[in-house]
């Protein structure tokens, strides 16, 4: 009788969405054998506004990471958390009033590796900075929040979960991270780039950044940040006022978190520059937009895919762009596998929006159940 009242309350919820993706056709992969398997990467993005006691998404990603981990050698599963893991203003101090909260919005990712698979497989997880996990701060002030969030991590670590905080709290990157061998992970903090001004150290991370692209040998190269590289989400300025309440700041370029603004076009065109210099990495996934997206390259110094898994806890809508593969505004996550025989390929798993948050049903328990139930693989293509 619970369950029936509960998908009975869904289908009056969902009624009263409206969809707003750019309609895309694909035709579906099969997923391989674990056997083919060498490794497997999972993107969240933007996935701090919510908690394990209401997130169906934090759930089906546990489920999904001991799946994999118990199927593949050690270390074969990652994830990366792509910013903004805590709202609204990242990990407070201990004494401050909002700590209990931050730090059980931070502990719900965490969760997702703590299960018995995960810890005797040693998945790994990799948590960004967004521009909330700053605080919205600059300069000592923003790097103090980071440093708590890369503190309450460490303490996790020394708990025997493999989790960190990558670039460390004040540093730009880029660091690298050896992903069997089939890849290897290249984190950035674009936020430190977004408050830096003309700081000299700008120079250092793209330079640093060529040197990393140029040193993987015959792995595959993805790069990870918070700011998307390609986006036709809110930050891109293209959905027009009835889309997005901020379209004229973002088209005026005042927000500096879009891409219209003037450090987001400078991060852009040094990264530009750097991958016509070396070569584009194989993927370039962000977060920051509330939405999922696949773009493809259109120029040689384009990373070959553009991703935006940015739908862990918030949604935002997607226009039309060149390029752009396939995009929703459904909440969910994406999923890299990477063959045995050197083939990746992507799978977008989603969840119904009236699903996504248990705190609206009293059945809890029952919605989160369901919730889990209830994802679908939405689109996978061969990546290569």
């Amino acid at each position: 009788m619970m369950r029936r009242l509960l998908q009975a309350s869904v289908l009056a919820a969902t009624a009263c969405v409206t969809p707003s993706d750019p309609v895309r056709t694909f035709s579906p992969i099969e997923q391989p054998e674990a056997s083919e398997v060498a490794g497997v990467l999972f993107l969240v993005g933007d996935a701090g506004g919510t908690t394990r006691g209401y997130s169906p998404i934090l759930h089906k990603l546990r489920q999904d990471i001991e799946k994999w981990s118990a199927s593949l050698a050690d270390s074969a599963v990652a994830v990366v958390f792509l910013g903004d893991n805590v709202y609204p203003e990242g990990l407070r101090d201990r004494l401050d009033p909002g700590f209990l909260g931050d730090s059980t919005r931070l502990h719900g990712q965490v969760w997702t590796l703590e299960g018995p698979e995960a810890l005797a497989h040693n998945a790994r997880g990799f948590f960004l900075a967004g521009n909330h996990d700053w605080g919205n701060l600059a300069g000592p002030d923003g790097i103090k929040r980071l440093g708590n969030m890369d503190s309450a991590l460490r303490s996790y670590a020394q708990d025997g979960i493999d989790v960190r905080l990558t670039p460390s709290a004040g540093d730009a990157g880029p660091q690298s991270f050896r992903l069997g061998d089939f890849a290897t992970l290249i984190t950035l903090d674009t936020s430190w780039w977004m408050q830096a001004g003309n700081d000299p150290l700008r120079d250092l991370l793209l330079d640093g950044l060529g040197d990393a692209l140029s040193a993987t040998d015959d792995r595959l190269n993805v790069v990870v940040a918070h700011h998307p590289y390609r986006t036709a989400g809110a930050h891109s300025g293209l959905l027009g006022p009835r889309s997005d309440p901020y379209w004229l700041l973002r088209r005026a370029g005042v927000d500096v978190q879009s891409q219209t603004s003037s450090p987001f076009k400078e991060l852009l065109a040094g990264l530009e520059d750097v991958f016509a210099r070396t070569a584009p990495p194989f993927i370039y996934a962000g977060g920051h937009d509330h939405s999922l997206q696949l773009f493809e390259a259109s120029q040689p110094s384009d990373p070959t895919y553009s991703i935006v898994s940015g739908a862990g806890s918030k949604l935002t809508a997607v226009a039309e762009a060149k390029d752009l593969v396939w995009a929703s505004r459904a909440p969910g996550f994406m999923r890299i596998l990477f063959r045995v025989d050197g083939g990746a390929e992507l799978y977008v798993e989603v969840i119904d929006e009236a699903l996504s948050d248990c705190e609206r049903f009293n059945a809890r328990e029952s919605c989160l159940e369901h919730g889990v139930d209830a994802f679908r693989t939405v689109y996978s293509k061969r990546l290569r």
